[in-house]
């Protein structure tokens, strides 16, 4: 037949882990183990690492939030210097980069990294290139003044132009008007027809120089149109160059910034502290520069003020016999029986159902 009904039993003095016989009222008796009241909080770590320093032993008694271990920071702290120098450069190239997207005279570096420029000579560095390629970049503003200077030239020429052109009217209009009067007069035989001809000469000559002009002026016209299209395009291709490597910069500063938050805790995990007040059991680190994995159970830290309680086993036809509350008495078998006095307790629960026993489970009883 099977054992069931579990019964527990508080005891009164500490002691924990032996075998124990516990004396129920009416005669009842069987063995059971004895185990503290809430469970033995395990100690693991998320990522592992190596072990730099071992602070405790088993039976220590640790207070809750006490160093147990302390892992390697080397590594850690590598990883989040490496991870702050990137951030650091992304965020003064975000200032260099918003200060040309904003067409400003200088650029203004966060706080942080203008004050951690004093003492840290990477930073100081970093923000001195950045600083270097801002006025480097400035060109653009050289290139589109000479391109002014060209226009403001070459409107100039426009207005001399304009100015010949028109003379070249007037003398059109002169020339035409002698034509005909030379031309009444060659009628009435007063002059020479080479005269005629040589003022018919003088006004094509005159048109002509009148066309060159005119073509002139349209084309420094569209010169002028080309030079502003220049213009255009300068601030165009670098204000989009600018905020393609603005947006670009910001994502990398996005996950940087949350990599630094990693790293920082992880930084901070570098103590394992004891999750609750006890003493230390079955501590299982005990060389400094071995490594754990990630999970790994460390030790135990059993409750300090819990208290005992015997696990027992009673026959089912028994369970009538036994109240919570009752009164019991324990006896513990790994000590003289002479000299061990008696432990009192009463019972805390009973289970609700049959619980099989498992060593029992192919074992065959046989009647006497």
């Amino acid at each position: 037949m099977g054992w069931g009904i579990g019964l527990v039993g508080v005891l009164v003095v500490g002691l924990g882990g032996w075998a124990s016989v516990a004396q129920i009222n009416s005669a009842i008796i069987t063995s059971g183990s004895i185990v503290v009241e809430g469970q033995a909080k395990k100690v693991q770590h998320q990522e592992g690492g190596i072990i730099g320093e071992i602070l405790v032993k088993d039976g220590d008694r640790v207070k809750a939030g006490d160093v147990l271990f302390r892992l390697d920071e080397t590594v850690v702290k590598a990883n989040l210097s490496i991870t702050r120098k990137r951030l650091y450069q992304m965020q003064a190239q975000e200032a260099r980069l918003s200060a040309e997207w904003r067409s400003k005279l200088k650029v203004t570096f966060p706080n942080k990294l203008t004050i951690l420029a004093k003492t840290d000579a990477i930073t100081s560095a970093t923000l001195e290139g950045e600083q270097a390629l801002f006025a480097a970049r400035q060109g653009i503003k050289g290139r589109k003044m000479q391109l002014g200077e060209q226009v403001s030239q070459l409107e100039q020429q426009i207005v001399g132009l304009t100015v010949q052109r028109d003379a070249k009217a007037e003398s059109i209009d002169l020339v035409t008007q002698q034509l005909s009067d030379f031309s009444i007069l060659l009628e009435k035989r007063l002059i020479n027809a080479s005269q005629v001809t040589a003022i018919k000469r003088e006004r094509a000559e005159l048109v002509g120089q009148r066309g060159g002009l005119i073509s002139q002026v349209a084309q420094t016209k569209e010169a002028i149109s080309e030079k502003r299209i220049q213009v255009l395009q300068l601030d165009e291709e670098f204000l989009e160059k600018v905020l393609s490597d603005l947006q670009e910069i910001r994502a990398q500063i996005a996950e940087l910034e949350e990599q630094e938050i990693t790293a920082e805790d992880r930084l901070k995990r570098i103590d394992i502290r004891s999750p609750q007040s006890g003493y230390v059991h079955q501590l299982n680190v005990h060389t400094v520069g071995g490594v754990i994995a990630p999970g790994d159970i460390l030790m135990l830290v059993v409750p300090e003020n819990g208290k005992l309680i015997v696990e027992t086993r009673v026959v089912p036809t028994d369970v009538d016999q036994l109240l919570p509350g009752q009164s019991a008495y324990v006896r513990l078998a790994a000590f003289d029986q002479r000299t061990t006095p008696e432990l009192g307790a009463i019972v805390l629960n009973i289970a609700p159902d049959l619980t099989r026993d498992q060593s029992l489970a192919n074992s065959s009883i046989w009647p006497g």
